[in-house]
């Protein structure tokens, strides 16, 4: 029996010390951690597709249910001499099916926000710090709207332990989402994930939680302003391409509580849930070439139901 407790003790050291990211080999104890980081040359250009699904309601009104399919371009335009990306992004196709009371399954291929195209400027941890716009001047918000989960976002440090944690502040703008761009202040508890193998591709995994609180003023053409403030609770899945260190796939699903205060002084409040897939399709570079296998479904919903900123301190 003494034996028997000693040998239970031991399994659950070493099943502890699996999970911490130590084990043993020859005699040594080695720590297994995982790299991440983003790099991109100029003129690197991304194609991602992205598959959402979402459900809004406000307050005395039907709810609308949405199935969304995207496009977006994304574009190394140049590499500073610090290191820094500045990377470009505009919707190029785009096609919803929406349904609200008795209106079901209408299908939309239009949006304003297509070819809009933004910029920002990222480091290789996804710190933020400049942005800009084509067209700063005319308000406008991307399908998704103003708040909607990113592709790129700070995680901050580069080297961490499996199922290390750590946790990352900011204060960013988002021109992605929305001219003029949200604010969003957020806090994120990070969580490494081992290596992941995408039908051939190697992806670095991490995951994340995050809490946080935007706020968007977008003006009317007769010059009135309309104040959204939003508090966002999301959880996403990431996994970097090990051989390009880009984002490879992003599944994210957020909860955004939304309170809109109208000209008249009156207030609306609402919900928008959604789950959004974000798959990398193509890649174009000029870096050596690296073995690269993507998911390339066609841009359509399924038949089923279902400006520049001064350098913020972070």
């Amino acid at each position: 029996m003494h034996n028997f407790t000693i040998r239970w003790y031991q399994l659950l050291l070493i099943s502890s010390l699996f999970l911490s990211g130590i084990h043993e080999m020859n005699g040594q104890l080695l720590i297994d951690s995982v790299h991440y980081k983003l790099s991109f040359s100029k003129y690197d250009s991304l194609l991602y597709r992205v598959v959402s699904y979402d459900s809004i309601s406000f307050q005395g009104q039907l709810p609308l249910l949405k199935e969304r399919a995207e496009l977006y371009l994304v574009v190394c335009d140049s590499v500073g001499s610090n290191g820094h990306f500045y990377i470009s992004q505009q919707l190029t196709k785009f096609a919803s099916k929406e349904s609200s009371g008795d209106v079901r399954d209408r299908v939309r291929t239009e949006s304003s926000w297509i070819g809009r195209k933004i910029w920002f400027e990222i480091d290789s941890v996804g710190n933020r710090y400049s942005y800009g716009a084509e067209d700063s001047l005319n308000a406008d918000v991307s399908p998704g709207g103003a708040f909607q989960p990113n592709l790129f976002f700070p995680f901050k440090e580069s080297n961490h332990k499996l199922g290390q944690s750590w946790i990352v502040e900011s204060l960013d703008d988002l021109p992605e989402n929305c001219i003029p761009p949200p604010l969003r202040k957020q806090t994120s508890i990070f969580r490494s994930l081992p290596t992941l193998d995408t039908l051939g591709a190697l992806c670095n995994q991490l995951q994340y939680t995050l809490t946080g609180q935007g706020s968007v003023q977008l003006r009317y053409t007769n010059g009135q302003m309309l104040r959204t403030n939003a508090v966002i609770a999301q959880f996403g899945k990431m996994e970097l391409n090990r051989n390009y260190l880009v984002p490879h796939h992003l599944f994210a699903t957020a909860e955004i509580k939304l309170t809109m205060k109208l000209p008249d002084g009156k207030e609306l409040k609402g919900i928008h849930n959604l789950n959004s897939n974000y798959f990398l399709t193509e890649i174009h570079t000029q870096r050596p070439k690296q073995e690269f296998n993507a998911n390339t479904e066609s841009l359509k919903p399924s038949k089923s139901k279902q400006t520049n900123k001064n350098n913020r301190k972070k």
